[in-house]
């Protein structure tokens, strides 16, 4: 038997929500240079390159911010539905490196 209708409007409307959110452009940063790319295009090891109020598009670990103590606040929202924010702080190592330098972090 087949899908309610009111769920396959569901699955339809998920669908578009999905394709939009992938089919956003991102910043990423590749041998010191910045480039856009689509959000599903998003790979193991890139660094994504993002700025106040940006839409986080993936998982991600913060390895930099301008912020001088080395944090900054996300809101999670749309992951777990709390719209307070929640403070990330880049690890140590990271902290002082040049935004410039930082595609050259292996890890």
């Amino acid at each position: 038997m087949g899908r309610p209708p009111r769920e396959a409007w569901d699955d339809y409307n998920r669908y578009l929500s999905d394709k939009k959110a992938n089919e956003k452009e991102v910043w990423v940063v590749s041998c010191g240079i910045r480039k856009r790319i689509q959000a599903q295009d998003i790979r193991v090891g890139n660094i994504v390159w993002l700025r106040e109020n940006d839409e986080v598009p993936c998982d991600l670990v913060l390895i930099g911010t301008s912020e001088s103590q080395g944090a900054c606040f996300v809101e999670t929202a749309a992951l777990d539905g709390e719209t307070d924010l929640k403070t990330r702080v880049i690890p140590t190592a990271c902290a002082g490196l040049a935004s410039e330098l930082l595609y050259k972090i292996k890890a």
